[in-house]
């Protein structure tokens, strides 16, 4: 049976999504429609209560998108480094590390290495490291470690429309759109019949 190698990619902006994206689409799947219309610029209306619900959002959205990086969709770097002393120091690296994957040299060859507490040390000259990391706490206008190829906006609203619903007692709805949300990441995961972990209720 063949195994799957991950999917690597370079962060850009091209085919990105903000923050504030998925929230509003969030917002008008659980009848958020004030918060939506203030997050896409199609009103200005807002007081306490949308300040409030947008606040929630955003921390919501950000355990959400660590809860994912974390296990099914890692957010995945592939950086030009210096080695120090034939070493490859995580201190050095853009963004802070989950989990080395690979170590190459300047033909893209695949190095051996060994992980340390502060470094990893390659058998022969690194020049890419590519690894998983642990995404910032995003505010509203930041973009996400994510494209559209890796998750779609609608995917991660769906799951943010779930714990949305979830904090404010609307199990049902939870319920509905976690599942909603769990079908669409196995969908964009390898192997096909992977699936995220559903939510318990009581």
């Amino acid at each position: 049976r063949g195994i799957s190698r991950p999917r690597y990619f370079i962060k850009d902006k091209e085919n990105g999504m903000k923050l504030r994206e998925i929230i509003a689409d969030a917002a008008g799947l659980v009848g958020k429609e004030r918060l939506a219309r203030f997050l896409t610029g199609s009103s200005s209306d807002t007081d306490g209560n949308v300040v409030a619900d947008m606040n929630a959002a955003v921390r919501l959205a950000n355990v959400l998108i660590a809860e994912l990086s974390g296990s099914y969709i890692p957010m995945t770097m592939k950086e030009r480094v210096t080695m120090k002393n034939g070493r490859v120091y995580y201190s050095d690296l853009s963004y802070n590390l989950h989990r080395i994957r690979e170590l190459q040299d300047k033909d893209g060859n695949v190095l051996f290495f060994v992980l340390h507490a502060e470094y990893a040390e390659p058998r022969g000259e690194a020049l890419y490291a590519v690894y998983d990391y642990i995404p910032k706490v995003y505010a509203l206008t930041d973009d996400v470690g994510y494209k559209n190829t890796d998750i779609s906006r609608g995917v991660l609203a769906m799951g943010l429309a779930s714990e949305i619903c979830l904090a404010e007692g609307r199990f049902k709805e939870s319920v509905l759109w976690r599942k909603r949300y769990s079908d669409g990441v196995s969908a964009f995961t390898v192997p096909r019949n992977a699936r995220a972990r559903s939510r318990c209720f009581i």
